[in-house]
């Protein structure tokens, strides 16, 4: 009786597992550069204490939509 290890089948089944791994990673990491945009980037112009009606200037300025999804209380501010 063979031990399982040293069969051809056993080797042939370990070669096709690799490669098949590799093969997924390099399609992953090449289908991050197509998706992530990597090493592209947008300049953002300062929004700190601006209010409500400048943001919407810079809004048709600059062609973006704002949402404001929270709020912090800060005594130094105005409301």
């Amino acid at each position: 009786m063979k031990i399982f290890w040293k069969t051809r089948q056993f080797w042939r089944t370990i070669v096709l597992m690799m490669g098949l791994s590799l093969l997924i990673v390099i399609l992953t990491l090449l289908s991050l550069r197509i998706f992530t945009r990597h090493g592209q980037s947008f300049i953002v112009p300062d929004f700190t204490g601006l209010s409500i009606n400048q943001l919407g200037y810079l809004q048709k300025e600059y062609g973006f939509e704002f949402e404001i999804i929270d709020s912090v209380f800060d005594q130094t501010q105005p409301p």
